[in-house]
């Protein structure tokens, strides 16, 4: 099932609760606080037509990715940001959809293929999507990361130490091109340092790390997963504090690959 499914039917869900108003077409600009700094009051945002609006509220959730919202709150109160811890590691990783061939004939739904460490890190991530298609997800570090070109990408797929993705996806019909992303470190945001204001920080914000999923073991080597994988883990757990010093621990688990 791909993000955009996932994120339509959980917001088809939330939208059937008369106590939730959602606000479509609308971007977060800002953070406004108390007077005194020790609370977020309200939250500025632009809407559908351009325009600046200001919503009221008693507790903000910061869950926009790699945003400045914190930076700016922590800013405009007066605050240094929060020390970084920055570790190294250089990531790559490109994702092409292919449709499922019609004549193929497999006992699995979903693969998954470690790397060969340390000799190689080229590893591969393959989940069914809806419509009939597979998402395959190649990844390596440094000057293993793979290609965005199609005969690249298979090549890089013919590559791994399991055969398992490549014979799936040879003869398979790609849908659109392939995306490419990477990034050279984990960052973990010390908000745990940051003087105490009634706003929550989650997700990428505050700890940006390498995406791994949940595995179902299946061959020696390589794995494949009899059931659709879905899942994605963080290595560290976020912690944050509320209005008044208490702290709200929010932690992610996952297995590692």
């Amino acid at each position: 099932m791909s993000r955009p499914l996932i994120e339509f039917a959980a917001r088809q869900h939330v939208a059937q609760y008369g106590n939730i108003t959602l606000y479509p077409r609308c971007r977060a600009r800002s953070f406004e606080a108390s007077p005194d700094g020790m609370a977020v009051t309200a939250v500025r945002f632009e809407n559908g037509n351009g325009s600046i609006e200001r919503l009221g509220a008693d507790l903000c959730i910061d869950a926009s990715g790699r945003g400045n919202l914190c930076l700016g709150l922590l800013q405009s109160i007066g605050q240094a940001p929060p020390a970084e811890t920055v570790i190294g590691v250089d990531i790559g990783y490109a994702t092409a959809v292919f449709a499922i061939p019609q004549d193929l004939s497999v006992d699995w739904k979903g693969v998954r293929t470690f790397a060969q460490s340390p000799q190689s890190s080229r590893a591969g991530l393959m989940l069914p999507l809806e419509g009939n298609c597979w998402m395959l997800t190649l990844g390596g570090r440094c000057a293993d990361k793979p290609p965005g070109d199609r005969d690249g990408f298979l090549a890089y797929a013919q590559q791994l130490r399991t055969p398992t993705i490549y014979n799936a996806v040879r003869g398979a019909r790609q849908l659109g091109e392939a995306v490419r992303f990477g990034f050279p470190a984990s960052v973990w945001r010390h908000f745990e340092q940051v003087e105490p204001v009634s706003a929550w920080i989650i997700a990428d914000w505050r700890c940006a790390v390498p995406v791994q999923s949940h595995i179902w073991s299946r061959h020696e080597r390589g794995c494949t997963a009899s059931a659709s994988a879905a899942a994605a883990s963080s290595q560290a757990s976020a912690r944050t504090r509320t209005l008044g010093g208490t702290r709200a621990r929010l932690s992610s688990l996952g297995r590692m690959g």
